[in-house]
């Protein structure tokens, strides 16, 4: 049986019952007149007889079906009407939204353009986002729903550009104000102040700009810089004082110069003693360039013995010794040039009842800074004035060797060789003359012809003069074979083209006149047929080795006797050569062949 609770006896009152709630809430009515009227209408036709219904509704079973049927079209019209608002509503807020895609793109363009300006980015931002929005929010095309439902998108679309904007703009301006900090530290550093350098570090960590361990990099790179723009400047000043010899202060400068007390201090002690140690090593240099400097004024002879010696001035690398050595031949030359002309020049004003026995001594020209070769010129000078030179002899050397001329990779030799061709074809006749300096400069100009045929004519000219090739041109007196004395020196008899040491002693020579003027038609012959064969084989390629064999075998054909094979063509010659036969020394200086060298 059901179980009945027992509830606990109690004779307090029951609370009231909760009040009844009444909907006071107005609504809209409805008029039910028709209604009412339509069932008392339907109360009385009850109490009539009864008919067949259908004899009487047979006439608007019709209208019935027309009327259902403009229900449905209505009912068709009003749905098509809300789908077309729809659709306009959705394509307008596509368009907002993809105009609110391209604000924040062209706003991401601007921002990257005006970086420097971070507290105008949320300004420009509200503007942009406020013209990209408004419009579309104004629009009459868009329903009601349709601008609530673009309301929402625009809110949460401004709200995430805007808060992005705002915050990228903290980020930049919390890293310019970095970079600022940066800025005038490394100003500082870089002009040796160290205390600015290392406040701008220090406040910039205290404002929270720069970690502490990133400061510290900071502040080592700067120290490092403060101290090289410290040396920089020490070692400027002291180029200055040392250019004014003064050892002494420049010492100063560096012993007294405030030592870094940072990372930068053992650099910078290490500095310190090398340039003191530099400054020593730079003053003796210096005086040994200064005592050059006045022996290529005073006495380039002395000059350029001193030079070669290696016990002097010890304090010039081999490099600065032979460039200081070049200048000095360089010098010597252009003083023997003066010595020289003025030798012409007393030569010029002899009377003739002294001009018979003159000699290069009783010119009355100091003669400190002639070479042989200039003491030469001189001698020839006064046989040309005396009219006892050999011109067509002269000129076919000074043509062959001008022919011949080429670079020894030294510009200052080179133009030493060329100005001593020039002096030597000075003394011939006017035409001549021309015809030397024309194929001097067409050598160095480097002329197709000349750079085939130069070496060989050279080989001809020694052959025939030198060597004997087609007479006993030169030969030793008798007696005196092997023997070595003093001998003044003729033109083409000169020890080298740029000799660095004298050496006066030669053999004595004697030139059999008959062998020297068939000697010197032969070769005028093979020269001639040479260069004719040279200018008829234009667009044909004839090498040097070529042009001199062709020559030989043209000299063969004229009676000269040449050996199988001519040595090769040395460059030109150490200065410190020593010259075996005279005139073959000079054609050696001017890469002419000679056998046995």
């Amino acid at each position: 049986m059901p179980l009945i609770p027992l509830l606990p006896t109690s004779t307090a009152p029951l609370t009231d019952a909760p009040a009844t709630v009444f909907d006071r809430e107005r609504r809209p009515t409805v008029d039910t007149r028709g209604v009412q009227q339509a069932m008392l209408r339907y109360n009385e036709a009850s109490k009539m007889p009864l008919m067949d219904p259908a004899v009487g509704a047979a006439p608007y079973e019709a209208l019935g079906s027309v009327g259902r049927a403009l229900t449905h079209t209505g009912d068709m019209l009003v749905t098509l009407a809300i789908k077309k608002q729809e659709g306009t509503d959705k394509r307008l807020i596509h368009t907002a939204q993809s105009a609110m895609d391209q604000a924040t793109t062209d706003f991401q363009v601007w921002q990257a353009q005006n970086p420097n300006s971070p507290e105008q980015w949320p300004t420009e931002a509200q503007r942009r986002a406020q013209e990209t929005i408004q419009p579309y929010l104004e629009m009459k095309e868009l329903s009601s729903s349709g601008k609530a439902d673009l309301q929402l998108i625009s809110q949460a679309w401004s709200k995430q550009f805007l808060g992005g904007v705002d915050l990228a703009a903290t980020k930049q301006t919390f890293g310019l104000t970095k970079q600022s900090y940066l800025n005038r530290s490394r100003s500082a550093f870089a002009k040796g102040d160290r205390v600015s350098g290392n406040a701008s570090l220090n406040e910039a960590v205290s404002g929270g700009y720069l970690a502490q361990p990133e400061a510290e990099a900071y502040r080592m790179d700067g120290q490092m810089q403060a101290t090289m723009v410290q040396l920089e400047q020490l070692q400027a000043e002291s180029d200055r004082l040392l250019a004014m010899q003064d050892v002494k202060g420049a010492k100063k400068l560096w012993e007294e110069a405030p030592i870094p007390t940072d990372l930068t201090q053992p650099k910078f002690e290490t500095a310190r003693k090398s340039a003191l140690t530099d400054i020593d090593y730079r003053h003796a240099v210096a005086e040994d360039l200064r005592a050059v400097s006045f022996l290529a004024d005073t006495d380039p002879v002395q000059g350029i013995a001193q030079l070669q010696d290696p016990q002097q001035f010890t304090y010039l690398d081999p490099a600065v010794r032979a460039d200081e050595l070049s200048k000095m031949r360089v010098a010597r030359e252009a003083a023997a040039q003066d010595e020289m002309v003025a030798a012409k020049r007393a030569i010029d004003l002899l009377p003739a009842d002294k001009l018979a026995s003159a000699t290069v001594e009783s010119l009355g020209v100091t003669m400190k800074q002639a070479t042989p070769w200039h003491r030469a010129m001189i001698a020839d000078s006064l046989k040309a004035k005396q009219g006892s030179v050999n011109y067509e002899e002269r000129s076919l050397q000074l043509l062959a060797a001008a022919g011949s001329f080429a670079s020894s990779g030294n510009p200052d030799l080179d133009l030493m060789a060329a100005a001593r061709i020039e002096l030597a074809a000075a003394s011939l006749p006017q035409a001549d003359r021309d015809k030397v300096m024309q194929r001097l400069k067409d050598a160095q100009a480097g002329t197709a012809d000349l750079a085939i045929t130069g070496l060989a004519i050279a080989d001809a000219t020694r052959y025939a003069l030198e060597e004997n090739a087609f007479a006993q041109v030169v030969r030793l007196k008798e007696g005196q074979s092997g023997e070595k004395t003093l001998q003044e020196q003729s033109l083409f008899g000169i020890d080298w083209l740029w000799p660095d040491k004298e050496i006066d002693a030669v053999p004595i020579r004697e030139i059999d006149p008959e062998a020297q003027k068939l000697s010197v038609g032969k070769l005028k012959t093979a020269i001639q047929r040479l260069e004719q064969e040279a200018r008829s084989l234009k667009g044909k390629d004839w090498t040097t080795d070529e042009a001199r064999t062709r020559m030989m075998e043209i000299m063969v054909d004229l009676g000269a006797k040449i050996p199988p094979r001519p040595a090769p063509t040395p460059l030109l010659p150490s200065l410190d050569a020593q010259p075996t036969d005279l005139t073959k020394q000079a054609l050696k200086v001017l890469n002419y062949a000679v056998p046995g060298t």
